[in-house]
């Protein structure tokens, strides 16, 4: 074995070289007094060890095959960069916490912003961050990949359903000042029937398509259009009649 021992207190062990120049420079050092164990580069110090652990300096790279080394590199901000040629795997026995106290977790490619989630006054607010780009709900449906749901930023966030919507309440709207409390339009690509609310004279309307349109006040329901019925209609009031009221039938009362 070598053993290379000081045993002059607080005094240190250092080795040196050439330093590519001519001269020579510490590659290594051993201090006594500190209990620091120090690595340089041509004299220029890169790793150190301390009471609380150790400190690089500079960039580290860590490779398993003397190649394609993942880099980390902080740049004097206190940003620490993590760059990989490949991906880039984060594997835990526990959970995974992301914790920003910045109140910002962001979402990039090629080092553009396209999303992020914050806390927004202790909501979590989710963000599409490029100007009119919608916010995609997808799974996989039976082997196919589909979009259950469409938030379009272009038009104030209109949702789109893929299929069926389903609620376990009431469809209500937040603001009773707006003209128009809500519109709710159901189309199957072919076919349109909107249902819609609004706050003057607190009306309820039902419009289809071709124009058809019952209209719900609190006083009256107005019908456009013909009125089909396969059954009995029964009127509790006064029924106005604008045009021509045609029955069909082999009796009647």
């Amino acid at each position: 074995s070598l053993l290379i021992r000081n045993t002059n207190d607080d005094y240190h062990v250092v080795i040196q070289s050439d330093n590519g120049g001519g001269g020579v420079a510490d590659y290594f050092r051993a201090k006594g007094d500190t209990g620091e164990a120090i690595l340089y580069h041509y004299g220029v110090e890169k790793f150190k060890t301390t009471s609380a652990g150790a400190t690089v300096t500079g960039a580290l790279s860590i490779t398993g095959d003397g190649s394609n080394a993942a880099t980390l590199t902080e740049t004097g901000a206190g940003l620490l960069t993590i760059a990989t040629v490949d991906d880039l795997i984060l594997d835990c026995g526990g959970d995974l916490s992301l914790d920003a106290a910045g109140n910002d977790i962001r979402l990039k490619v090629n080092g553009v912003e396209f999303g992020k989630f914050k806390d927004d006054s202790d909501d979590l607010a989710m963000f599409s961050s490029i100007q009119d780009k919608d916010i995609l709900f997808k799974g996989n449906d039976g082997g196919s990949t589909i979009t259950a749901l469409t938030l379009d930023m272009s038009e104030g966030g209109n949702a789109t359903f893929s299929v069926n919507l389903t609620a376990g309440g009431l469809f209500k709207s937040p603001d009773a000042s707006e003209s128009i409390l809500m519109n709710l339009t159901c189309n199957d690509g072919n076919n349109a029937a909107t249902f819609r609310t609004t706050a003057t004279g607190r009306i309820f309307e039902i419009r289809s398509q071709n124009s058809g349109t019952i209209k719900i006040d609190s006083s009256s329901t107005t019908f456009t259009g013909n009125i089909v019925s396969t059954g009995t209609g029964t009127f509790g009031g006064t029924v106005y009649v604008d045009s021509d009221l045609k029955v069909r039938g082999t009796s009647g009362n």
